[in-house]
């Protein structure tokens, strides 16, 4: 899944970390790493985006209920 214009990272971050399955960031060559509590991803992250937005972030999220708690909290933002 593909997520665009992330302005809040830390509460992004936080839902990120509550997940109970792996939520994996893709590169474009295809390697992965499981977001959840990596420190250095979400610093680089972050310092990419200089106080801005992330531009775009492409994920793959095993658990089911994960997704729908993303999904809302980008959605209702609850």
């Amino acid at each position: 899944m593909t997520f665009l214009q992330i302005k809040d990272t830390e509460n992004f971050f936080t839902m990120i970390d509550n997940c109970t399955g792996r939520v994996l960031l893709k590169s474009s060559e295809g390697h992965a790493v499981d977001m959840r509590r990596n420190l250095l991803i979400k610093e680089l992250l972050t310092m990419s985006c200089r106080g801005r937005c992330i531009e775009r972030l492409e994920l793959t999220i095993e658990n089911p209920g994960d997704m729908k708690n993303i999904l809302n909290y980008l959605v209702l933002g609850a």
